[in-house]
C-alpha cells in the first residue's frame, strides 16, 4: 500500500486515551476460523513468529492471517519485564495453544517451553462452534 490509497477496513477498535485506531483488513477475507480449529488444537505445539510486544503481552503470527497472543501474566515472572526485549520483532518463538475462543476467533498462547513434556496443556474452550 502507498498513501493515498483507498482500502476497505473494519474499524475494530478505538482507544480514545491514546487516540488510536485499530482496523482490519483479513475481516473480509475467508473465514479461517475452522481450519485454524483443526490445525491448532488445544496443547498443539507451534513455532511462529513475533509480531508485536507491548505492556499487555505478546502477539505471535502462526501463519499468514493467524494470529495467538500470550498474556503478559502468561510469563515467567522473570520474562514480564522488557518484553520488546525478551521477545524481538519478527523472532521465532515456540508456543503451545492454550485456549480457543470460538466466539471471538481469539488464539491464547503459552509459550512451549512451559508445557508439561509428555502430557497436554492446559485445556480450555469458550464460546459455540457454528
Amino acid at each position: 500500500f502507498k498513501k493515498g490509497d483507498v482500502v476497505e477496513v473494519v474499524v475494530l477498535n478505538i482507544d480514545k486515551e491514546n487516540e488510536r485506531f485499530s482496523l482490519g483488513m483479513k475481516q473480509f477475507s475467508e473465514d479461517h476460523w475452522p481450519h485454524v480449529l483443526k490445525d491448532y488444537a488445544i496443547g498443539t505445539k507451534v513455532s511462529g513468529t513475533v509480531v508485536s510486544s507491548g505492556d499487555k503481552g505478546v502477539v505471535v503470527e502462526l501463519q499468514t492471517g493467524i494470529e495467538g497472543f500470550i498474556a503478559k501474566t502468561d510469563l515467567p515472572e522473570a520474562d514480564q519485564a522488557g518484553l520488546a526485549e525478551r521477545f524481538p520483532l519478527n523472532g521465532s518463538l515456540d508456543v503451545v495453544v492454550q485456549t480457543l475462543d470460538e466466539r471471538d476467533h481469539k488464539i491464547l498462547l503459552g509459550l512451549a517451553s512451559l508445557a508439561p513434556e509428555g502430557g497436554e496443556a492446559v485445556k480450555k474452550s469458550r464460546g459455540k462452534k457454528s
